[in-house]
């Protein structure tokens, strides 16, 4: 162990000793591309699913305090202040992204306020951002949340054509940071382009490029990304756990099924719904079949080829990976904490599928729709683990 970063009452848990031990080690070593922990299972140790933009944040922020108080020192005291930094920082990105809401006359513009009010009450939103805790769940709420808002912008700005595309390659870009962040990002990702398929088979014909764009986007980032991250080795990558050459292919798959549904607007046959349907149908078929074939480790769960022994004497024991349900004891604790954690994702469905049934025009019923999915996606998953209430709560 290192004294300099295991005293308990400075860091949250032992992913913050070992996020800041690992950049202390990228430091004196410069080895980018060696992403071999050494500290763990030794002697081999381990290629964690960690990535470079965490390291990089923490870096600079280290090397900025260095000249003042040392380069272990400016580590740490980064280390302790970078999530409620980001914390802030959020909270600026959500209230100036709900802007689209306003545009879209789903909220007025004094109850723009209310957001950042109601974001700040969220008991389950402060888990990713508390002092003390450098790790990657801080960026990835940002990065959530500034995705929500250019989809958001990317669905109400079709009538500022000049906005479109820009909006499509930034959504793209901040969706592939995301996903070589932690490619859990993908959940948020597919969810987006299953509601951009809604969009495009209830309202036809115009949208199919914008969307192409946005593939394109994504392939382009993590193409980016991946080469960064693993440096010549890139094409060799193939863990399900972290970016590789296999979500390029998924992202690549992802651009040609929007290309071909853009060259299918360009004839009579878009026109009807029924025909959108079943050409979104086949090519998502394709697509899946396409993955199955070539790169199947994509369709299961990207940490489920753990070492049983492992999960059984450590993971399962660590809260943020528990069920929700398992988080206390006995009926009434139970019940408190779901409340706690999921109770205004409760509250909140009710409301979005109200207003998904009243919704006044097609723009709204879809970012109703979005949004619903997207809720209820994260609340599975945080009933399955406790981690992505903070999700849930954002």
């Amino acid at each position: 162990t290192d004294p300099k970063f295991s005293d308990p009452t400075q860091l949250h848990d032992s992913d913050a000793y070992m996020w800041l031990s690992r950049v202390k080690d990228l430091a004196a070593s410069g080895a980018w591309f060696d992403h071999l922990n050494n500290r763990i299972s030794p002697p081999e140790g381990l290629v964690q699913h960690w990535t470079r933009p965490m390291d990089v944040l923490l870096l600079a922020g280290a090397l900025l305090l260095s000249p003042l108080v040392g380069f272990e020192d400016g580590l740490l005291y980064w280390g302790i202040v970078l999530s409620p930094l980001l914390h802030a920082l959020t909270l600026l990105v959500l209230v100036q992204g709900c802007r689209s809401l306003v545009e879209a006359g789903l909220l007025p513009p004094a109850q723009l306020p209310l957001v950042g009010i109601l974001f700040m009450a969220q008991v389950g939103a402060y888990a990713p951002f508390f002092a003390g805790r450098p790790d990657h769940h801080a960026p990835l709420a940002l990065l959530f949340v500034l995705n929500l808002c250019l989809w958001l912008r990317l669905v109400t700005s079709d009538g500022r054509e000049g906005s479109r595309p820009w909006t499509a390659v930034a959504l793209g870009i901040v969706g592939a940071v995301a996903v070589w962040i932690n490619v859990a990002s993908l959940v948020f990702v597919a969810i987006g382009m299953a509601a951009l398929c809604a969009e495009w088979i209830w309202w036809g014909p115009g949208r199919a490029g914008r969307n192409a764009v946005y593939g394109l986007a994504l392939l382009g980032g993590a193409a980016i990304a991946l080469l960064v991250e693993w440096g010549p080795a890139s094409l060799s990558v193939r863990q399900p756990d972290t970016l590789s050459v296999s979500h390029l292919a998924l992202f690549a798959l992802v651009s040609a099924f929007w290309g071909g549904l853009y060259f299918l607007e360009r004839t009579q046959l878009a026109a009807a719904a029924r025909t959108r349907l079943l050409a979104v149908l086949a090519a998502g078929a394709g697509v899946l079949s396409l993955l199955a074939l070539g790169f199947p480790e994509l369709l299961g769960h990207p940490y489920g080829e753990g070492d049983p022994v492992m999960h059984a004497a450590f993971l399962e024991h660590t809260s943020e990976l528990k069920p929700i349900h398992r988080i206390a004891t006995g009926i009434g604790p139970t019940i408190g904490v779901i409340l706690l954690l999921l109770g205004s994702g409760l509250a909140a469905m009710l409301y979005l599928v109200h207003k998904l049934s009243r919704s006044a025009t097609p723009e709204q019923r879809l970012i109703f729709l979005f949004l619903t999915l997207t809720l209820a996606g994260y609340s599975v998953m945080a009933a399955g683990q406790v981690r992505w209430t903070d999700h849930v709560a954002l």
